[in-house]
């Protein structure tokens, strides 16, 4: 147990972890949050000699030493006696606050899917490859389909149908193991089963969307309501995300759905995922779309209130209240 009773103290510890894929590499962040104030840290990045690391620094004066040992480079960040820092009101994100060194790889391998993040349009084609052939509905869902949009003249039309569908028929559970974390079910698990985690139901509403005619997009995005959430790296290609989406390009609008929502109109984003970029994941590989920003104009509240007092003095409220966007 521990028991120091004298103030301040010193707390010194390594960390190993184990990976069995290249796929994503431990950031360096010392100082993990405010009030805490760093002695002494240090990062060693060791690889072959001919592995290009990618990486971007926050806060940092130089650059890494780099030296060799035994045949390997070797990559080194360290700082000392970094003082606590207190997050002022409306401050930027964590990151840009203090040193931070964000790590990506440019080749990388996971589960035996090759891959590389060089580019947003070259990681995206890894994702694309992870999603390659999980598209097929069983015939008794793609009959369904077929009833269900019938009659109905307009794509957006067709859209909400399909989604309320998937509303009514799944719901959300997380089973992540292994590559789990990264590729989806297969559409016909989900409609068997009737549950998947974000990129299963996504998934399964592309392919929905795809039997009646309408092209999708998968698209990754960090959700959340925190000010990290919203703050994509953009010069650095990577897994920085933790939930998936559903981007559907129309003639005239893009429509974005939330597969895990079973209460959520077709194209509402709200908070979650709203107001950030996402990596759309087209034929030709990964792009960067934003999602859609609620401005002052959308986010209402209207209250009406009627209220009635009786002869004993009593008083009687009617209240009707109505709210919009944001303010859901």
């Amino acid at each position: 147990d521990f028991n120091y009773k004298n103030y301040p103290y010193t707390v010194e510890y390594e960390v190993e972890l184990e990976y069995k894929h290249t796929f994503y590499f431990p950031d360096w962040q010392p100082q993990a949050d405010e009030y805490l104030s760093v002695e002494k840290s240090r990062y060693t990045f060791v690889s072959p000699q001919d592995y290009t690391l990618r990486y971007k620094a926050f806060n940092y004066p130089s650059e890494p030493v780099a030296t060799t040992e035994k045949n390997k480079k070797l990559m080194t960040w360290e700082i000392k006696s970094l003082p606590a820092v207190i997050r002022p009101y409306a401050s930027p994100s964590w990151t840009e606050l203090t040193t931070s060194v964000l790590f990506a790889p440019s080749d990388f391998q996971m589960e035996g899917y090759k891959g590389n993040a060089a580019s947003w349009q070259e990681f995206g084609k890894f994702i694309l490859t992870l999603n390659q052939g999980r598209d097929k509905l069983p015939d008794a869902i793609l009959q369904k389909v077929t009833s269900l949009t019938a009659g109905l003249s307009s794509a957006r039309e067709k859209v909400v149908k399909l989604y309320e569908y998937l509303q009514q028929n799944t719901r959300y559970i997380s089973i992540q193991l292994g590559i789990g974390g990264f590729q989806p079910f297969e559409a016909s698990y989900v409609a068997q089963k009737g549950y998947g985690d974000c990129k299963a139901l996504s998934n399964y509403m592309y392919s929905l969307l795809k039997a009646a005619g309408i092209p999708s997009y998968h698209a990754l995005i960090h959700a959340g309501n925190s000010l990290e959430a919203k703050s994509l790296v953009n010069d650095l290609p990577s897994t920085q995300f933790n939930h998936m989406v559903l981007f559907v390009p129309l003639e005239k609008d893009t429509m974005w759905l939330e597969c895990t929502s079973q209460d959520n109109p077709a194209g509402y984003s709200g908070g979650f995922t709203g107001n950030r970029q996402a990596l759309a994941i087209t034929p030709e590989g990964g792009k960067l779309v934003s999602t859609p920003r609620y401005q002052s104009a959308e986010n209402r509240q209207f209250r009406f209130v009627k209220g009635t007092i009786n002869e004993e003095g009593g008083l009687n409220i009617a209240v009707n209240a109505n709210y919009a966007a944001l303010q859901k």
